[in-house]
Parts: structure tokens; sequence; C-alpha cells
């Protein structure tokens, strides 16, 4: 696939940043970043999305892990002018930043303070099982954590604060309920799954019938049927095919003509680190592809050999696709 105009200029900026925070970058080259930059509107457009990236990896990856490699004090000394100020701007906001890096890690590169009291946690790629007896389990995804409720009437009650989960309810004399953001779900004998990506909620029935309150409505979830809802409102139930929902169970993720962007959204659940994408026009690409999570790196060669993209690797698990 041939790559867009205004790709190509966002990968020649992100070359030229990359380049100018290197320590060994002249005053001359940096004059000439800013006529590339100032060539056309089309340049200068590129050369924002490209430091918007940067300005990410900078603060999110660079910075945290600074103070792992010692060295990096004494050859801070001998960097240019520009390394220098970069310096002393990570040190100004370096208290701020501790206290939000502690609510919201950058790119879940450690557990927030809210992650460490859940009572059930995976990190990034990691899946586990938990066992609660008379066979009922509750199978957690990727980036997962869940913490238990006490429940007045007697029977199983948890939250699930972020990530997926498969929830087994195989005692038929106690039910169990699930506090996800301003919803409740409620299940006796069944199966369900549950994905909570901060902003929504997706519930999937895959055996007998799940209750769905939220806002206000309650809704009832029969086998392979599916629901979504926010803070904003609850969705209406649909059809969805449970094998697909719950492929993370077997090792795997598919997609049906989902496009790669959807893909990348998917994958960087799993991602130790960050992809970016700056390609528009190659994240509206329609694909099928089944991934296996041992192997999910080859998406990003799939990106290449399939789609014609280009991939920068950084360090750190950090992925630039344009």
């Amino acid at each position: 696939m041939k790559r867009s105009h205004a790709a190509a200029l966002q990968e020649e900026a992100l070359d030229l940043i990359i380049a100018a925070h290197s320590g060994r970058v002249t005053v001359g080259e940096l004059q000439a970043l800013t006529r590339w930059r100032e060539q056309s509107k089309s340049h200068a457009e590129a050369y924002s999305a490209a430091l918007r990236v940067w300005e990410a990896l900078g603060v999110a990856a660079a910075e945290s892990v600074a103070p792992d490699y010692p060295w990096a004090a004494d050859a801070g000394a001998k960097r240019s002018m520009g390394i220098s100020r970069r310096s002393l701007f990570a040190g100004a906001t370096a208290t701020a930043a501790v206290g939000v890096f502690a609510l919201h890690p950058p790119f879940g590169l450690w557990p927030s303070v809210r992650d460490l009291a859940a009572d059930y946690h995976t990190s990034t790629g990691e899946q586990r099982t938990v066992a609660l007896g008379d066979g009922t389990t509750i199978a957690m995804n990727t980036a997962t954590r869940i913490s238990r409720r006490k429940d007045g009437g007697g029977g199983l009650s948890f939250e699930v604060l972020r990530g997926e989960a498969m929830f087994r309810n195989a005692n038929v004399d106690e039910s169990l309920s699930v506090q996800v953001l301003n919803g409740i779900v409620t299940a006796g004998l069944s199966m369900f799954n549950l994905r909570h990506d901060g902003s929504n909620v997706v519930v999937t029935c895959l055996q007998g019938t799940v209750a769905v309150d939220c806002a206000g409505e309650h809704k009832v979830l029969l086998r392979d049927q599916q629901l979504m809802y926010s803070r904003s409102g609850i969705g209406d139930v649909a059809p969805m095919d449970g094998e697909v929902v719950t492929a993370w169970r077997r090792g795997r993720l598919v997609f049906k003509n989902e496009t790669f962007a959807r893909v990348l959204d998917e994958v960087r659940r799993y991602w130790r680190g960050e992809i970016f994408l700056l390609d528009g026009q190659l994240g509206q690409r329609r694909v099928t592809l089944r991934v296996e999570l041992a192997r999910i790196d080859e998406v990003v060669g799939y990106a290449q050999a399939v789609l014609g993209a280009t991939v920068h690797r950084l360090p750190g698990g950090i992925i630039v696709i344009s």
C-alpha cells in the first residue's frame, strides 16, 4: 500500500525530532528543522502530530526509566543545550508528576494506587483464574483489577475496577453480583464476560441469563447477547458471537472485518509499552485477522508486510506506525 503524503511527512518529522533530542544536534541542524516545519501547512501539521508523539514518549517513557540508569547522569552533563533544557524541565515537574502518575500511570507501566488495593489483579499480558468454591470462578484477562464487596444478601459480590473477566457462577443457592462503573450485573447459574475499558462497560451473556441495572433501567441478557453501558446511559441488547468475545480464553484475538485502528486498540491492552498510529487512512483499512497472544508482535509485522506501513521501534516497547 502506498503511504499517504501526510504519513510520509509525519515519519520524516518524527525522525527530525528524535535526532534533535539525540544530544549530538548542532545549531545548524535545529535551524534546518525550523525551516522544514515552515515549508508548508502540511509540514507544520506533520510536525505537530510527531511532536505530540515525542512529548508522550518523553514524559511517560524516557523520564520514568531514567533513574534505572546511573550512567545517564554522567552522560547528561555532556549533552547539548537542548537536552539540558529538557532535563531542567523534567526536574521542575517531577514532584507534580509523581502524584499524577500514582493515580494515572503512563501507558500502564506500573499499577496505580487504586489498583494496588484490589483483591485480585493481573499485569499486562497476564491471565489467571480465581476459584471461589463450588465450581464458581473468575477468569481474568490482561491488566485487570477486581475487588470483593460486602453483600448484605449473602451472595458473592465484586467490583471490576478495570479490565476484563469471565464470571462463572456454579452455585445454585447463591447469586453473584458485579458492580462496574455506575451499573450492577446480577446472575444466578450463568457465565458472562465483563469488559471495562475506563469509560464503557460491555456485558456478554455466555450461558444462562444475566440482568443489568444502570441509570434506572433494567435489562436482561440471554445466551450470546450483549449490551454496552456508560455513565451516560445503557445501550440496546444485541446478538454477539460468544466465540469471538471469549477468544482470549483460548490464547488468541479474533477480528472479522475490523478497522486496523480497532485492532491496534485491542493489541495495546496486551502490549508492554505503547503503539502510536500516525496514518489515519491506514487505521481505516478493514482487516480479518487472528492473532495468537503468545506472538502478538506479529501484528506489527502484519502492518509492515501486508498493509505496507513503516514501523519505528523505540526503547521501552514504543512502536510508531506510519
